[in-house]
């Protein structure tokens, strides 16, 4: 059996190597699956381009990830490999179908099957089933399917033993034929690649949809088969720079501790960074200290909002400036590069709300910021609150557009954005730090990419 594993996002604001399909893809080859994966964006392939490639593979099945900002994209590519390989069974999987498993074939007829929260164990097993050896479509764990008109979602299973899983299958994905794109458009070096040391976050923001995909509670790999893995793509690769993707590195302190720990005693000369936010509350001085002395070069921190009642409104507690000051100052003090991650437009704000946490931005000794809309994805609080009845343009889940702030502010909240990214960008100090951090020309013309898709979807 043969099996294509699909990111069908034909263009990305950061090409880089899908870690969820590589780990998919490793898995399936230890069970004896052919498989390739195609990166879309990477490769070039719209849907048509898709197929024609499909076709020349011969896949029994296709695996489609998708994320609900562009999910109509990868309806349009079911749809179209579908019609080419109409005998092929077409599986969807990721954070949009984890936040609706009961309608994401309802809306789709060119999805066979899907998948809720991590596939790595159901997906082995409905390829068991689909070769034949007699499984039961209600013991898959995560696999939402058809019985005579109804849609069925069974249970999720999340891997126990992060340890018990071969490393992605790096050796599918091309690491440096990889684009300079970066997790968070800076990186120290090139070329990256993403990795995990933990699973989950031990928080539920009523704005992420984290404990839909990975359930509660946050898993560990040991700092043993981390560094295995850091070992091989640093010798076997060549790659000297990983970006740890994970929820929150840092949630528990003495495991942080051990990779660190790990890291300075493996001699690798590698770079890493924290793209997706770490909280500022699991952090001291001392575990920076060694953070610093592993080869950490930048992280980056939830501060969300400068409003007490949005902060509430997320699960979070109110922030004191004065106090993340202070432990801005800590972090760059062990050289340590900082990004703050603001949102805009929570529920009940008004354009006061917006000003406050612009100026707290501003105000702030940060390195970079990144500003984004709020949205209310599937699999949190505030879709089941906005969307009852879990239909939406998905084309509309978009943190750079104002789609989720109320009509008469739309207008002002643009140029409340744009304003923000010049105001804050365009300070002496602020630009040349920045200008410095460029890696590469193709690095230089993802950044001015980037700066133009965003000032496109605020024009409109």
């Amino acid at each position: 059996m043969k099996v294509a594993l699909v990111f069908p996002r034909e263009t990305n604001m950061a090409t880089v190597p899908n870690l969820g399909l590589g780990y998919l893809s490793a898995v399936i080859s230890r069970e004896g699956f052919e498989n390739r994966i195609y990166h879309c964006a990477k490769e070039k392939l719209d849907p048509a381009g898709l197929a024609a490639s499909l076709l020349e593979f011969g896949p029994d099945v296709v695996g489609l990830q998708s994320y609900s900002f562009f999910h109509n994209k990868a309806r349009r590519a079911a749809a179209v490999v579908k019609s080419s390989l109409p005998y092929t069974k077409i599986i969807i999987g990721g954070p949009h179908a984890s936040g609706l498993p009961h309608s994401v074939l309802l809306e789709e007829p060119a999805f066979d099957f899907g998948f809720s929260g991590e596939s790595e164990i159901g997906f082995s097993a409905l390829l068991r089933l689909l070769a034949g050896d007699g499984t039961d479509e209600r013991t898959i764990p995560g696999l939402i399917w058809r019985d005579d008109g109804r849609i069925n979602a069974n249970p999720q299973q999340s891997v126990k033993d992060l340890d018990s899983l071969p490393f992605p299958a790096w050796d599918k994905m091309d690491v440096k034929g990889y684009p300079h794109h970066a997790h968070g458009v800076f990186a120290p070096g090139f070329p990256v690649v993403p990795m995990t040391y933990s699973r989950g976050c031990n928080y539920n923001c009523s704005y992420c949809a984290a404990r839909t995909i990975s359930g509660p509670g946050v898993r560990y790999r040991s700092p043993e088969n981390m560094i295995k893995e850091i070992e091989y793509v640093y010798c076997e690769l060549g790659v000297k720079v990983a970006a740890f993707v994970d929820q929150n590195l840092t949630a528990n302190r003495e495991a942080a501790m051990r990779l660190c720990d790990g890291l300075i005693k493996s001699g690798f000369n590698l770079k890493w960074y924290c793209p997706n936010g770490v909280y500022l509350d699991s952090l001291d001085d001392d575990l920076l200290e060694k953070m610093s002395a592993a080869g950490c070069e930048s992280i980056a921190v939830g501060i969300e909002s400068a409003s007490s009642v949005s902060l509430k409104s997320l699960g979070r507690k109110a922030l004191d400036l004065k106090d993340v000051r202070e432990k801005l100052l800590m972090i760059k003090k062990r050289g340590i590069g900082v990004t703050g991650n603001f949102m805009f437009g929570l529920p009940g704000e008004g354009e006061n709300d917006f000003r406050n946490t612009f100026s707290a931005a501003l105000k702030l000794p940060l390195d970079r910021a990144q500003f984004a809309f709020f949205a209310p994805f599937p699999g949190t609080r505030f879709f089941l609150e906005l969307f009852p009845d879990s239909t939406a343009d998905w084309d509309d889940f978009n943190v750079i557009a104002p789609n989720f702030i109320a009509a008469p502010l739309r207008n002002k909240a643009r140029l409340l954005m744009i304003a923000a990214f010049l105001f804050f960008y365009a300070r002496p100090a602020v630009f040349w730090r920045n200008l410095r951090e460029i890696r590469s020309a193709r690095h230089a013309a993802f950044v001015l990419s980037k700066i133009i898709n965003i000032a496109k979807i605020l024009k409109k």
